[in-house]
């Protein structure tokens, strides 16, 4: 008698145990891009005129979300009037399509031609404006000068800055 209670017992721990699996669990579900490229780049223009090229070890394109991502990033700015040719250095990068927007993370790295040196770990590049901006530390290195901060708006060829909050600095000699 004991025989079969345990066996009816353990017979119905198996049939609940094998049920359907919860509705809640879904299978891990990750976004494949359209196309890969290697070694390759993307040149950005205004009115058919050259402004910056982003080349890259790795370019991903996600053509439904109009998205692109590229890997080991570098952005030759072309030279404007009175500016020499500005460098971009990043880990990654997001270009956002139809809005004409990139979006720089990781060890990010700006160099104008005249010398000023932005570092920091994000930068949102507006191409249609030229306007960079971040919510994150920034350094900025100017002839000797070294400010930094949290926040920044400036120009591509950091011409104009404004650093939103906590700003520290330090001066060269004269």
């Amino acid at each position: 008698m004991i025989r079969i209670v345990f066996y009816m017992l353990l017979l119905s721990l198996w049939f609940v145990s094998c049920g359907q699996p919860q509705e809640d669990e879904k299978p891990l579900s990750r976004e494949y891009p359209d196309q890969v490229m290697d070694s390759s780049s993307v040149v950005f223009t205004r009115g058919g005129v050259r402004r910056a090229v982003l080349y890259a070890d790795e370019i991903q394109i996600f053509s439904k979300r109009r998205r692109t991502k590229a890997f080991k990033v570098r952005v030759e700015f072309e030279a404007g009037t009175n500016e020499g040719k500005g460098l971009l250095l990043a880990d990654s990068a997001l270009v956002s399509d139809g809005q004409r927007i990139v979006e720089v993370f990781g060890n990010v790295s700006l160099k104008t031609g005249k010398g000023t040196h932005l570092t920091t770990t994000y930068l949102h590049w507006d191409t249609v404006s030229d306007r960079i901006t971040s919510d994150k530390a920034v350094r900025i290195e100017r002839s000797g000068q070294i400010i930094e901060g949290i926040g920044l708006r400036t120009d591509v060829n950091l011409n104009r800055i404004v650093i939103e909050k906590e700003v520290s600095g330090e001066m060269g000699e004269p």
